[in-house]
């Protein structure tokens, strides 16, 4: 089941979202069976993800509704830490959706809801060290998004300082969030200012051959330089995140023939014992039939002497 579930996030990242459902399904399935209640939520999340790129809209919040409404039963009853946190992911990914709808009367109407899970979260006694800071961190940056996106630079400002004073934002990974407040307040200089130390940061720990350094870090670098007018720069940038993009698609019809080629050389060597089977089979019935020829032959012969000794006693 957690295998199910690495196959259908691994599916949705690289952009295969047909075959991601098809092991959300079977996940599904799955976690039905054993009652794993949060493995089955998380499912309905990875669900309404794909749903949301495939642009069925009502489809994927009637699944994230779904995983929502399992996992706030699930948290009354069994409040820890798992169940609050999850709970909080799918919300937020629940309140991305609505923003990227530009929903945003149904997104901060969403707002009571995320404060509450991340009130309990903190209340949980099993929580680990920093997953509320990260977690509030990424909450104020999405309400920052939506205040710039709707014109309310007062709020966006107040949200926005409000991820800054929290520790999570001085890690590499929530320099990040900074960088998504920062470009639709269009303070490109600032924004790249941490987009090009996370870049360093990704090119000396990580392999930044894939789908998630090209959207959103590249695309990120792209808006900003284009915000700034510097065309030259992001038309570099932009030649990158083609040539990524295009290296990764070989890399995947490599990676698809090579497994054709397993999968014939599989059944190659199938037909092969297929045909060796055969070939016993046969000889083992030759054997047999000669076995019994011979016997025969014996019978026949001995009888034949019986009768010649019989006759010559006569």
């Amino acid at each position: 089941m957690s295998l199910l579930s690495l196959l259908a996030d691994g599916c949705h990242n690289t952009g295969d979202y047909a075959s991601s459902v098809n092991y959300c399904a079977e996940g599904l399935e799955l976690a039905q069976q054993v009652g794993n209640i949060n493995q089955e939520a998380n499912l309905h999340v990875t669900w309404s993800m794909n749903l949301f790129e495939m642009e069925q809209l009502d489809e994927a919040f009637r699944h994230i509704d779904m995983a929502i409404g399992i996992l706030e039963k699930e948290a009354r009853k069994n409040p820890c830490y798992q169940t609050w946190d999850d709970l909080f992911y799918a919300l937020g990914m629940k309140l991305s959706l609505l923003i990227d709808e530009k929903r945003y009367a149904d997104a901060d109407a969403m707002h009571p809801l995320l404060a509450e899970a991340l009130n309990e979260l903190r209340k949980a006694a099993d929580t680990p060290d920093g997953v509320v800071d990260r977690r509030r961190c990424e909450m104020d940056a999405c309400y920052s998004l939506m205040a710039y996106a709707v014109g309310n630079k007062a709020k966006g400002d107040s949200l926005y300082q409000s991820v800054v004073s929290n520790p999570f934002s001085l890690t590499p990974e929530g320099e990040n969030f900074r960088a998504i407040c920062l470009l639709p307040a269009k303070r490109y200089d600032e924004a790249l200012y941490y987009l090009h130390r996370q870049k360093r940061f990704l090119q000396e720990t990580t392999d930044t051959v894939n789908w998630d350094y090209i959207d959103p870090h590249l695309r990120m670098e792209y808006e900003a330089y284009c915000g700034k007018g510097k065309w030259r720069s992001a038309s570099r940038v932009q030649a990158t995140m083609l040539a990524l993009a295009d290296s990764l698609r070989k890399r995947e019809r490599s990676e698809d023939a090579l497994e054709l080629a397993e999968i014939y050389k599989t059944n190659e060597q199938a037909q092969q014992i297929t045909q060796q089977a055969t070939s016993i089979q046969k000889r083992n019935i030759y054997m047999v039939g000669f076995s019994l020829i011979l016997a025969l032959a014996i019978i026949y012969i001995g009888h034949i002497r019986k009768v010649n000794s019989t006759i010559h006693s006569i």
